[in-house]
């Protein structure tokens, strides 16, 4: 039904409009950019993201700004929409439950209730290289945003829309509803071969099965182009059983600086390393994650979501990960990793949400022989580890009494230099809880 406003009262929204506008300018004015990217960051709503191809067209609440790491040396950043999110919005991963992510949050059921379509294995690959094209299980229609078990996706329509509070762009293929049992490779532009990859973004689907690295997908090295959006979605091992083996959920690959993965809203178990986030401005948002285990295999780094090195720029925010020790499992290392085999972690990039650097912010941690390992060691000098921001996080002492069994963090930077900054972070329970942690001394 449409609403019919009065005359007056559209001549009196006007007025304000005019007036918050002109307000708006003036506080800009006084306190700068700065300014207004702290307001965009405040917790009062869920940060959401608008994500398009830099040379592309971009969408209102878009503006570009400097990165040296992005071709063109800029990049786009983007505020909130404010658009509702599926199972509600929360400013701390402590709120976080199963209730609030996964394809059942967006059917209303209870976990494991919900309704899924299965795919046939040997038609899991997406793919614009010459001869291939869109695989007929995404529909070539409009998608509709609903969550009707029997809506499988679609494109998104020209202009992008805003899906659980992210704006997507135009063009981008939506898989919806589907349950998938290998892995998936996606490959385009094939070094200007076949036409460029569109982005792709999983909604609501289950992925388990036993992956090997690189994990459930496999981006093509010569197939930079759109974003692989992960939302909703139920991933991993099919139990923690050592035939079930499964070594990485979900694993980028920073082939080409425009090359973006983020993962969002969604249960992540039963694997070695729940995520490694590889690319320049990657992100994971708002997870539930558990059951990371070895499968009998002793040898393996066990992490929940990790960097591997040499990255520009990431995002944890308000994910859900307490990591126990699993029966017969030898201990996980870390909960949150920066690990320094790839290269120094100098922060010279943008995330989408206009910070620079690393931000491990508003997240519910604890496990693992220390929660968090911060890109400091032998392979990287002091001087190599530069806007790492750890803020505003709980630690919980329901495993260990220091988060970690060994401690809280370990090859810690220099919290007092370099850019970077620790603030805010409090115990979680136990003896301590509500205390605020000081920063750790840097250490390798």
């Amino acid at each position: 039904m449409t609403k019919i406003i009065p005359k007056k009262l559209l001549e009196r929204e006007m007025t304000r409009k005019e007036f918050l506008a002109f307000s708006v300018f003036a506080v800009a004015s006084v306190f700068g950019i700065t300014g207004l990217i702290k307001t965009l960051l405040s917790h009062a709503a869920t940060p959401t993201a608008s994500l398009q191809l830099e040379n592309g067209t971009r969408t209102g609440n878009a503006n570009t700004v400097s990165d040296a790491s992005a071709s063109g040396s800029t990049a786009v950043k983007f505020s909130s929409t404010g658009s509702t999110v599926p199972g509600g919005t929360i400013s701390h991963g402590e709120q976080l439950s199963i209730n609030h992510v996964g394809p059942w949050t967006l059917q209303g059921v209870a976990k494991g209730s919900e309704s899924v379509t299965a795919l046939n294995p040997g038609t899991e690959r997406v793919s614009t290289y010459p001869g291939n094209a869109r695989p007929s299980w995404i529909p070539g229609t409009a998608y509709v945003y609903n969550n009707n078990p029997s809506n499988l996706g679609g494109i998104v329509p020209a202009g992008g829309m805003v899906i659980d509070g992210y704006n997507v762009p135009a063009g981008t293929w939506v898989v919806q509803f589907r349950s998938f049992t290998a892995g998936i490779i996606i490959e385009g532009d094939c070094g200007g071969a076949g036409s460029a990859f569109p982005g792709i973004l999983f909604r609501g689907c289950r992925m388990r099965g036993g992956w090997y690295a690189p994990g459930w997908f496999n981006q093509n090295g010569q197939s930079p182009g759109g974003t692989i959006w992960i939302m909703y979605s139920d991933a991993g091992g099919k139990s923690t059983a050592s035939a079930d083996y499964c070594e990485s959920i979900f694993e980028s690959k920073r082939y080409d600086p425009t090359d973006k993965f983020y993962c969002i809203r969604s249960y992540l178990s039963n694997a070695t390393t729940l995520v490694f986030l590889r690319n320049d401005g990657d992100a994971a948002i708002e997870n539930y994650g558990e059951n990371v285990l070895d499968f009998g295999d002793s040898t393996k780094h066990l992490n929940g979501i990790a960097n591997g090195g040499g990255e520009n720029a990431t995002l944890w925010l308000r994910n859900h990960l307490v990591l126990a020790k699993q029966a017969g499992s030898t201990q996980i290392n870390d909960v949150i990793q920066m690990a320094a085999d790839g290269g120094a972690y100098l922060g010279t990039a943008t995330n989408f949400d206009g910070s620079t650097g690393y931000t491990i912010k508003d997240n519910y941690l604890g496990g693992a022989g220390h929660t968090l390992q911060l890109g400091y060691d032998k392979s990287n000098t002091i001087d190599k580890v530069r806007n790492v921001h750890v803020i505003g996080n709980k630690f919980t002492t329901s495993l260990y009494a220091d988060s970690g069994e060994s401690g809280l963090c370990y090859k810690t930077p220099d919290f007092s230099n370099y850019g970077n900054t620790w603030s805010g972070n409090t115990w979680a329970d136990g003896p301590k809880a509500g205390q605020t942690i000081p920063a750790p001394a840097a250490s390798n």
